[in-house]
């Protein structure tokens, strides 16, 4: 697509990897039930915890961050996670955090509190934020006007945070942002070549800042979506909810290639559909195994990203 030409360099230099007809092996319309499954990488209704979670389920790991948005993959309830909005704001939580701390510490009422699991678990979490919040404190004149040239969006708004973030030093293995306005039902053309304008310069801003921080290399982008699209334009101009969808990754240590089989235009599904070539818990097991050394639960192939 020419709005994503400010990407076209990292496919040239073999850091960008698409993966075709990736979809979640149902034929669900709903946006709530198709996201929890991808967010959870299952399709038991029963499931509350997200895949990411799942992986970093150690109380003592530091699971992620969700900027300006849901928790979604990382929601759970064992192991360290934070929604916040901005650099500004996990600095505010991390103080409120401290006082609260202090004042239990002199409060005699409290002071056995401690000799609870689950209340000495919340107190370790806090403590941990504090100390990486003070760590950034003393980073902010340096990390303050990173970022800058983001575009002002909720992507572009995201990625600064997450820039800051790892410029700063923070030891976090997953970050969280995200971009509205895909569920193009009406006037997709104009929309939908805005939409991937603004992932392409927000994306190309990023990797130059990861790059000038020597962190390019640590880094891998993945996107996700509930749905692709039907092939089929609707009464409205544009697309309804589709079962498969193309999705990419973006790093320096990315393994360029087209993964995945190229969906067929005329061999559709009886609902009009694009046909799943590739399980979306494929990128996970891949992400899991290849990026973070963890064990692959969902037993999928690994697709050769990285």
């Amino acid at each position: 697509h020419p709005a994503l030409r400010p990407l076209q360099p990292y496919w040239q230099s073999g850091q960008m990897a698409w993966v075709q007809g990736v979809g979640n092996g149902t034929l669900n319309r709903s946006h709530f039930r198709s996201i929890a499954i991808w967010e959870h990488g299952t399709t038991d209704r029963q499931a509350h915890t997200g895949w990411v979670q799942q992986l970093f389920n150690d109380p003592q790991e530091i699971c992620g961050i969700a900027i300006n948005d849901r928790l979604g993959p990382l929601k759970g309830r064992s192991s360290r996670c934070l929604r916040i909005n901005s650099v500004e704001d996990y600095l505010s939580q991390a103080r409120r955090f401290q006082k609260q701390a202090e004042a239990s510490t002199q409060a005699p009422q409290n002071r056995t509190q401690s000799d609870n699991p689950l209340l000495a678990h919340i107190e370790n979490i806090q403590q941990e934020i504090v100390r990486s919040a003070d760590d950034l404190s003393l980073q902010m004149d340096k990390v303050r006007h990173v970022g800058a040239g983001f575009l002002k969006d909720e992507l572009g708004n995201g990625l600064r945070s997450v820039s800051q973030l790892i410029v700063g030093g923070a030891n976090v293995p997953v970050y969280k942002v995200g971009l509205s306005g895909f569920d193009t039902h009406n006037q997709q053309k104009g929309m939908h070549n805005n939409l991937l304008q603004r992932v392409a310069n927000n994306l190309h801003i990023f990797a130059q800042l990861m790059k000038q921080a020597g962190r390019w290399d640590d880094i891998i982008v993945m996107t996700y979506s509930e749905f692709g699209r039907r092939v089929e334009e609707n009464g409205g101009v544009g697309s309804d909810h589709g079962s498969a969808a193309a999705h990419f990754m973006l790093g320096g240590r990315v393994n360029r290639g087209i993964h995945g089989l190229e969906p067929s235009l005329v061999d559709l599904t009886p609902d009009g559909d694009l046909k799943q070539t590739v399980d979306f818990r494929a990128i996970y097991g891949t992400l899991a195994t290849r990026w973070w050394g963890k064990p692959n639960v969902w037993g999928k192939s690994a697709v050769p990203f990285v």
